[in-house]
């Protein structure tokens, strides 16, 4: 049984006819989805009809073993629903599941769990690998960026000094490197799966845009595009690189919106 909690956070919808379940409805990414679309409260016996789940509910905060047990009862709960009714199952990984190291690809890199939170995404994998009645899509989804990001120091604080025309701060070398996704993408992203969830099934891909970017690449790219300045923040450094290769995403056919420049381009422009 889903319990109360997780289904007042989870909503219905449809997409191109397709009755839709989404959880973590309050979250960035669901709310990012769910925009513009006519949504119904979820119920767990009534909705047992949908053909698709898009699981986007997780706890990721604080990284303790109690945010671990509930992610894990939640996912188990979740792919029991949904193997019982024959629904395909979308269900939102992390890139956090990779250790600091580059060009991670789906098939040859052994997950591994640096805090609770990455713990419980290589779990919530495995759940979906080994229930053999659920047919399921894992989206290993790379940094997410876009307008009023709640989720994330970095972009939720780039907003803040583009709205008040203040340096954009970057602090120590910036070397933070990451593949980054546009939240518009990723909404695009995930309507492919959803519509195409029947030929995606079993499989695990890359969510993200192909050339990772540092902190400092961003910084000077919204720099010279705002004309504002950089101030510059002593602080310690440290390696901290983790990037993906999106190959598996592209050979899906699905067909990218943005590219990491032009998507900061429209973030600033949404931005205004």
């Amino acid at each position: 049984m889903l319990s109360n909690n997780f289904c007042q956070k989870t909503v219905t919808t449809t997409l191109n006819g397709k009755k839709i379940i989404v959880s973590g409805c309050r979250g960035y990414v669901a709310s990012s989805f769910l925009n513009g679309l006519t949504v119904y409260p979820f119920d767990e016996i009534q909705d047992s009809d949908a053909t698709v789940f898009i699981h986007l509910g997780a706890k990721i905060a604080p990284s303790t073993s109690d945010m671990f047990q509930q992610n894990f009862l939640t996912d188990s709960a979740v792919t029991d629903f949904c193997a019982k009714n024959g629904i395909s199952l979308i269900y939102a990984s992390s890139n956090n599941i990779y250790s600091c190291k580059t060009d991670c690809v789906e098939t040859d890199d052994f997950p591994r769990a640096s805090d609770y939170y990455a713990l419980s995404k290589i779990t919530g994998e495995q759940i979906c690998f080994l229930n053999k009645d659920l047919s399921a899509t894992i989206l290993r989804i790379g940094d997410v960026f876009g307008k009023d990001q709640r989720h994330g120091n970095l972009f939720h604080a780039i907003q803040e000094k583009i709205e008040k025309k203040s340096p954009l701060a970057l602090y120590g070398d910036g070397q933070k490197i990451r593949n980054y996704i546009y939240i518009k993408e990723l909404v695009e992203i995930i309507k492919f799966f959803v519509l195409n969830a029947n030929l995606f099934s079993h499989r695990v891909y890359n969510v993200c845009f192909s050339t990772p970017y540092s902190v400092k690449d961003i910084i000077s790219f919204l720099s010279a595009k705002t004309g504002l300045d950089i101030e510059e923040i002593a602080g310690s450094s440290s390696i901290d690189i983790r990037t993906m290769r999106n190959d598996a995403l592209i050979s899906s056919g699905y067909q990218f919106k943005y590219t990491m420049e032009t998507a900061l381009e429209d973030y600033l422009h949404d931005i205004g």
